[in-house]
């Protein structure tokens, strides 16, 4: 609901803004280059360098690097938590439509994800008690916990944004789109397991973790750039 909530403010924010910027002299020109704060879901992890050039009928190709690097916490039980070293550089290649004829865009495209990785690591005490797919262990019985989180390596990307102009030539960007059908995928894996079913539950805690992570992820990012012309 908090993401939802974010973007029916941004389109909110959007309309009054387009509409002042009708006097406004200032159209899209190309091609540009722009640096990025990116954000997936609520917080600010990242960023991109974009090129971008505009084509025969207004519309326009962006090419985007973006890099991602976070840690963050996973519940893989009671009283498990797994921590996640998240190391995300990824390439887009998204083309922007101009329904407004400037200003407004509406963004579709795909993001190559094949340079990713994302780690899972958790360290056990031996006598601690950790509860697995309903299943109580101790923390010798399972030794420690690792394992890996991946999305699709291509993934479609959807999005809306603005561009508001500063200065004769730069301009400022604000845009939220989602990667779709991200697929993703998550292993856990004991390094010392004490008999198979502390696997079999680590295997359908994996899966809890993918399901809760969905088939989308949400992006945010505010931009600065410049056009040459």
């Amino acid at each position: 609901m908090k993401t939802l909530a974010k973007i029916g403010l941004l389109l909110v924010t959007l309309l009054p803004l387009t509409v002042a910027a009708e006097s406004s002299p200032f159209y899209y020109k190309g091609p540009w280059i722009a640096m990025k704060l990116s954000s997936v879901e609520s917080t600010v992890d990242g960023g991109a360098f974009e090129l971008a050039g505009q084509q025969e009928g207004g519309n326009f190709w962006r090419f985007s690097l973006n890099t991602l690097n976070l840690d963050r916490e996973s519940e893989a039980g009671e009283n498990l938590t797994v921590v996640e070293d998240v190391s995300v550089q990824s390439l887009a290649v998204l083309h922007d439509w101009l329904p407004l004829g400037r200003y407004v865009r509406l963004t579709a495209g795909v993001v190559v994800n094949a340079f990713s990785r994302d780690e899972f690591n958790a360290d056990l005490e031996d006598a601690g008690q950790y509860t697995i797919n309903g299943n109580l262990y101790s923390g010798s019985q399972i030794g420690d916990v690792d394992g890996s989180f991946r999305i699709a390596d291509f993934a479609p990307f959807l999005g809306v944004g603005l561009l508001w102009p500063v200065g004769l030539n730069g301009f400022v960007s604000l845009d939220v789109g989602a990667v779709v059908a991200a697929q993703p995928d998550v292993t856990l894996r004991a390094t010392n397991p004490a008999f198979d079913q502390v696997q079999t539950d680590l295997n359908a805690a994996a899966a809890h973790l993918e399901e809760e992570a969905g088939a989308f992820f949400t992006t945010f990012s505010l931009g600065f750039g410049a056009y040459f012309w």
